[in-house]
């Protein structure tokens, strides 16, 4: 809560450093501590592909065939992997900015999997965006050029981002209007099998578009 007030303060990133870390550790919580990514961890867990979800700095250990090995195993999985210290030095390193629609555009919706990503967060293209109220965007870029993009279009951001949001939704959407039931029900769930990164996260290229 601390660490979103002295965003809103600002416009953007703390003056505090470990606010900044606070909130990039809150970002890659959001990456893994979903339902589907939770599957997916157990399954790369039955597998002993433990290396697809984590850098060698941060290794887990292997386990053994048991359903309480297994449970050991993907709880200190999440443990290890949502405090990756390398991550969140990278992610409390990048530009962030804190976007604000104008009067009469169309609002953000949110959901149990809100968080915008690319494919990587290494490129100079990169971004991570998650909408922290009705009318505000958060966003984080791989430079300042990517977030003066994204702003020159706020006033259109809306039913992209919402188009976005809705489509990696599993279950659930939260909107302030009803009238948007509708645009809800076309779009959950249609990108399961699209644009999916080697973390399982479905990615974005540009606003309504998947990136393989």
């Amino acid at each position: 809560a601390r660490a979103l007030e002295a965003i809103l303060s600002v416009g953007g990133k703390p003056r505090e450093l470990k606010l900044a870390y606070a909130w990039a550790r809150f970002l890659l919580a959001l990456v893994v501590r979903t339902p589907r990514q939770m599957e997916w961890m157990a399954e790369s867990l039955r597998s002993h592909d433990e290396q697809e979800l984590i850098r060698p700095d941060d290794q887990a250990v292997l386990l053994a065939d048991t359903a309480e090995a297994e449970a050991r195993g993907r709880a200190e999985l999440l443990i290890r992997f949502s405090s990756s210290g390398w991550l969140i030095r990278y992610m409390a390193a990048m530009p962030w900015s804190v976007l604000e629609l104008p009067e009469g555009a169309e609002h953000f919706v949110t959901g149990d999997d809100p968080l915008l990503i690319s494919n990587g967060i290494g490129q100079a293209d990169s971004f991570l965006m998650l909408p922290i109220g009705p009318r505000r965007l958060f966003i984080a870029a791989g430079c300042k050029d990517v977030i003066f993009d994204f702003a020159s279009q706020c006033a259109r951001l809306g039913p992209s981002i919402n188009d976005a949001i809705v489509r990696q939704s599993d279950d659930l959407v939260v909107a302030d209007r009803r009238d948007l039931l509708s645009f809800v029900q076309q779009r959950i769930q249609t990108g399961a099998e699209d644009g999916v990164s080697g973390l399982n996260r479905r990615t974005w290229r540009a606003l309504g578009k998947y990136r393989g």
